[in-house]
C-alpha cells in the first residue's frame, strides 16, 4: 500500500507549527483551528502529567505529609494547576 510522504524543510518552520508537525505528524489544513486544538491538547496534555505527579506523590500517612515540607510544595503544586 502506497501513502503519501510531505517532506517539509523544518529549519525553516517557526516553533508553533513545528510541535504541531512533531506532535501530530499530519498536514495543517486550517491553522486558526489548528492552533485552537493544540493549545486544548496541550492544555489536557499538563493537566494529565499534574495528575499522574499528585498520584505518584500522595502518601497515606499524613505524618510523612506534614513533616515533609517538598512533597506539600509538589501536591499543592500539581494541585492548584490541575484546578
Amino acid at each position: 500500500m502506497k501513502r503519501g510522504v510531505d517532506l517539509i524543510d523544518i529549519s525553516t518552520v517557526n516553533g508553533i507549527i513545528l510541535k504541531q508537525i512533531l506532535i501530530n505528524g499530519r498536514k495543517i489544513i486550517n491553522l486558526k483551528t489548528d492552533l485552537l486544538a493544540w493549545v486544548i491538547l496541550s492544555k489536557i496534555s499538563s493537566l494529565s502529567r499534574c495528575i499522574d505527579r499528585i498520584e505518584i506523590k500522595k502518601t497515606e500517612n499524613v505524618d510523612v505529609l506534614l513533616n515533609d515540607l517538598d512533597l506539600q510544595d509538589i501536591i499543592s503544586g500539581n494541585f492548584q494547576r490541575k484546578y
